[in-house]
């Protein structure tokens, strides 16, 4: 009869794989993905970039406005996008 360590041990081993896939399943939506961006533009440099861009051409990029809550923002058809110092 295997000890309790042993069946602890085996259940949490056959856990693990699931937990690890379900961790590399999960992506952030676009949504979350700008509000981590707003967060990083706060303490880093950040460029609001044109969001259609032309095969071999640079993209429109122009300083970000800020909200009064401290919150940078782009214009319609622009992204935040982090400087190229």
């Amino acid at each position: 009869m295997p000890s309790a360590f042993c069946r602890r041990r085996s259940r949490f081993l056959a856990a693990l794989p699931v937990v690890f896939v379900s961790a590399c399943a999960g992506g952030l939506t676009e949504r979350e993905a700008q509000d981590h961006m707003e967060l990083f533009c706060q303490t880093h440099g950040c460029v609001c970039a044109e969001d259609s861009l032309v095969p071999f051409a640079t993209a429109d990029k122009r300083e970000p406005n800020w909200r009064v809550s401290g919150e940078p923002y782009c214009p319609q058809g622009f992204h935040l996008d982090t400087a190229d110092d």
